[in-house]
């Protein structure tokens, strides 16, 4: 088991869900409750029942090459899961340029100036504050541009909406 600090979720018996904050001595931890505050809780707490682990942070980016993805591909795939940064439920992920296959595997929205890539794949909803520069992309859930939108193929299993232009190859 790794806690992490601030991503690691905890229960309690008494005080409910919080989230590990750190180490506060060699033999507790301290845990912030909504409504109760930061606890130091022996670690004991967790062999006798009253404390278990109910999230343990996702890893944030996986870097998958052709041969262990399972898929033919000619380039990298990166993929994205649980990002540290969420707002909410949403994940957040800063804007950049890359010349790989992104993989969504949650809901995500995007932010800067221009998002580029070669593809994109998302399964859920993908919101893009920007512009969004792509040779194909294809969005099981739906797909929000708030600036300008360049591709070659777009495919969209729900809504579509481009606040900007859209242009097609």
């Amino acid at each position: 088991m790794q806690l992490v600090e601030n991503r690691t979720k905890l229960k309690h018996t008494k005080y409910g869900i919080g989230v590990y904050k750190g180490k506060y001595s060699e033999t507790s931890i301290t845990v912030d409750f909504p409504g109760h505050g930061e606890k130091h809780l022996s670690i004991t707490a967790f062999n006798n029942g009253f404390l278990e682990v109910i999230e343990e942070p996702k890893q944030e980016v996986k870097v998958l090459t052709p041969a262990n993805s399972g898929k033919d591909v000619s380039a990298d795939v990166v993929q994205f899961d649980t990002s540290e940064i969420r707002v909410g439920e949403q994940n957040i992920l800063e804007a950049y340029e890359s010349n790989q296959t992104l993989v969504f595997n949650e809901s995500y929205t995007i932010i800067g100036n221009v998002m580029k890539a070669k593809k994109i794949y998302a399964c859920y909803n993908l919101t893009v504050v920007g512009d969004l520069r792509v040779q194909e992309i294809e969005v099981k859930g739906s797909l929000t541009v708030l600036g300008n939108m360049y591709a070659s193929q777009v495919i969209c299993q729900n809504d579509l909406c481009c606040k900007g232009k859209i242009e097609i190859d």
